[in-house]
């Protein structure tokens, strides 16, 4: 290997979708404990365009808090859009403290995504430091 660049890029994408990963799924564990659950609907979608003008589309999720205060906000993922559709019922459930911090329940699990993204870090990361190693001795 003559090139360290390809090593490092490998050990910061792996760094970086294991931090994402954990905080994710940590997320997740503190909504689930003391989050509340409602009832949500899809109310539509918003598109962002990402690198190499690759658009995904977030759902918009609405629900209503016990406090009867409408929330109207993207989902933090956007998941295959091909798995909603707008009017879809959803579960949602939010910080009671911040209720525009929330995760939403449909029949498709989105909590593996974390796993896999972890995974897929570890993979990277193993890589890059293999790499690193084989350049350092090479």
């Amino acid at each position: 290997m003559e090139d360290i660049f390809i090593p490092i890029v490998f050990l910061v994408v792996g760094t970086v979708a294991i931090y994402v990963a954990l905080q994710l799924m940590d997320k997740r564990k503190v909504l689930l404990q003391d989050g509340v659950e409602t009832d949500g609907v899809i109310n539509g979608f918003e598109t962002s365009n990402g690198i190499n003008n690759m658009s995904a589309s977030y759902p918009v999720i609405r629900f209503q808090t016990k406090e009867k205060k409408l929330i109207e906000q993207k989902a933090s993922i956007a998941p295959p859009r091909f798995l909603f559709k707008e009017g879809q019922k959803v579960i949602v459930i939010y910080n009671p403290d911040n209720p525009t911090e929330y995760i939403f329940k449909t029949k498709f699990d989105f909590s593996k995504i974390s796993y896999v993204m972890l995974v897929f870090g570890v993979v990277f990361l193993l890589s890059g430091l293999w790499m690193t190693y084989k350049y350092l001795v090479s």
